[in-house]
């Protein structure tokens, strides 16, 4: 296994990078674009398709070149589907719904059946988040095993929002078979600041759709997770949790308190073949 991440993610992150290699090999793809599991193939069943990235029109650090998966040999397709809404093992991927809304101009039914046979796994459609744009499912769900998932524990926020949010997101699990766990999440503990600060501080940054706070946006290698702190007391919370459910894994911090400001984590910024 390859881990490949884009060249800006040196430039702007060398600390992460560093942390990175200390512990695995890394490849560079000659990229502005930090966020290389959303442009990058979606792996299926051993072989790769490459959908089409929606992109982001005014920012020019979300450019992409796709001669960069040429040796991949990937299948083409014309469905708008970034790689961060694929959660997958070998029998499930988690997409949420906002696949539906990028890709209006199909049926919904002709969609569902499109995925599943690409996929040829069962799919489970889950609930964007309030006030997500991007909707991905690796800032939500992640597998410990085949029929138990972790999933941000949205009832630590004391809000109605977000409370209707969880029940909607576990009665989908659990009408699905899953079993569910919380995990640590801290998006009420965001640096707060105007639109004006966050330009001037993040000129890097698209939108402003900040992750501070997403543990379960982590990476996860045969032998490690890295694991996005916030310097918050969450972070050995998330920490301790990750070694309880993946005892074999070394569980390593990597301080994201700068890079999840522009809205991603370290599944975000990684991508493996």
């Amino acid at each position: 296994m390859s881990i490949y991440i884009s060249k800006a993610l040196r430039e702007q992150y060398p600390a992460i990078v560093s942390v990175l290699e200390k512990h695995v090999v890394l490849k560079e793809l000659d990229s502005p674009n930090l966020w290389i599991r959303d442009w990058a193939p979606v792996k299926i069943h051993g072989a790769y398709v490459k959908f089409k990235y929606k992109g982001y029109d005014g920012f020019p650090q979300l450019r992409v070149d796709y001669r960069c998966w040429a040796h991949f040999n990937a299948r083409e397709s014309d469905i708008f589907l970034d790689g961060g809404n694929v959660v997958q093992d070998q029998q499930t991927a988690f997409i949420t719904e906002i696949v539906f809304k990028n890709n209006y101009q199909v049926m919904v039914n002709d969609l569902r059946q499109f995925l599943k046979d690409t996929f040829c796994k069962n799919i489970i459609y889950i609930p964007v988040e309030p006030g997500d744009d991007l909707g991905h499912a690796d800032g939500i769900i992640k597998f410990i095993d085949e029929k138990t998932v972790l999933i941000n524990n949205y009832r630590s926020w004391v809000s109605q929002t977000w409370y209707e949010y969880a029940i909607k997101l576990e009665r989908v699990l659990k009408n699905n078979g899953f079993d569910f766990v919380h995990f640590p999440w801290a998006l009420s503990k965001c640096p707060i600041m105007t639109e004006g600060e966050f330009r001037k501080k993040y000129p890097y940054a698209d939108d402003q759709n900040e992750g501070f706070g997403y543990y379960i946006n982590y990476y996860q290698t045969p032998l490690h997770i890295f694991m996005p702190q916030f310097g918050i007391e969450e972070d050995e919370s998330a920490m301790r949790v990750a070694r309880r459910h993946f005892p074999e894994h070394e569980v390593v911090p990597v301080d994201c308190s700068e890079l999840s400001m522009l809205g991603g984590l370290m599944n975000c910024v990684t991508w493996e073949n």
